[in-house]
């Protein structure tokens, strides 16, 4: 696929445009992207790329923990393409051009010819426009998603409130999560996972990238049962989908009875029957 017209579609057409991007753009100017060498070309020519999609509260720092465990080459937490640890990293290592870090980013992740990355609906279509996905000999996407939405909006809404987007599991003590309810906090949580939705959605409706969708449900189910379906849609024969391991997984579930609570006085507000 070729990508030199995309910039001639605007951001209601094709929205990139997030603050990481503008972040990212800030940063390196006009050095934002170079050309590529020769060598860098059939390099990339021989990589298959993965991205994970993710929307928040979906399941997605699970997805990707349990994906590196199993032999997967995925950060298992990193979201990379955010503007703030772009900017990080190309500090510390002194990369004069985005085209660096993605280059260094993926050499440093790839294994038997694979490497994967979380990555948001706008960054998606911001790196598309970029050009640089055109080179790779595929490029694969899997949306985790989760069947409850009104739950996943709770969630989302809770770590708004408190500012705990993930919880190490630990003895020691857990702080505080008691949130008020809101009514308009819920539905602008609610809204901004519908909207993801249909950003991955109109983005495989453009460039019909093959996609594999994975429920969270069926992933604390099924763990390996799931790990199977993901290994088999990379075509990746280094996963061990049997070392599935849950238990091992080091972030804490944050359902509790206040996710509940909220949960059932908006369906009282809104929901028919």
């Amino acid at each position: 696929m070729q990508t030199d017209h995309l910039g001639e579609l605007n951001r209601q057409l094709y929205p990139y445009n997030s603050a990481h991007q503008e972040a990212i753009e800030d940063f390196f100017g006009d050095a934002l992207l170079r050309p590529l060498s020769a060598a860098e070309r059939e390099h990339l020519a021989s990589c298959k790329l993965f991205l994970v999609g993710f929307s928040n509260r979906s399941g997605s720092t699970l997805l990707t923990e349990l994906m590196h465990q199993v032999g997967m080459p995925v950060p298992p937490r990193a979201e990379v393409f955010n503007g703030e640890e772009v900017t990080l990293v190309s500090q510390r290592d002194s990369y004069a051009t985005f085209t660096d870090f993605f280059l260094s980013l993926v050499n440093n992740w790839l294994s038997d010819g694979q490497a994967g990355f979380k990555i948001g609906a706008r960054q998606l279509f911001w790196l598309t426009r970029t050009g640089l996905l055109e080179h790779f000999h595929s490029v694969r996407l899997i949306t985790p998603r989760r069947s409850d939405r009104l739950s996943q909006a709770v969630s989302l809404y809770i770590a708004r409130q408190t500012g705990i987007w993930t919880e190490v599991k630990s003895d020691a003590p857990q702080p505080s999560r008691e949130v008020g309810y809101s009514r308009e906090g819920l539905v602008q949580a609610l809204q901004t996972i519908a909207v993801t939705h249909y950003l991955f959605d109109y983005y495989c409706d453009l460039h019909c990238p093959p996609r594999l969708e994975v429920e969270y449900e069926s992933l604390l189910q099924d763990p390996q049962h799931e790990m199977s379906r993901v290994a088999g849609f990379l075509g990746y024969q280094g996963a061990e989908p049997a070392r599935a391991d849950l238990d091992a997984v080091q972030i804490r579930q944050q359902r509790n009875e206040l996710n509940a609570r909220l949960g059932e006085r908006f369906r009282t507000e809104f929901q028919w029957g």
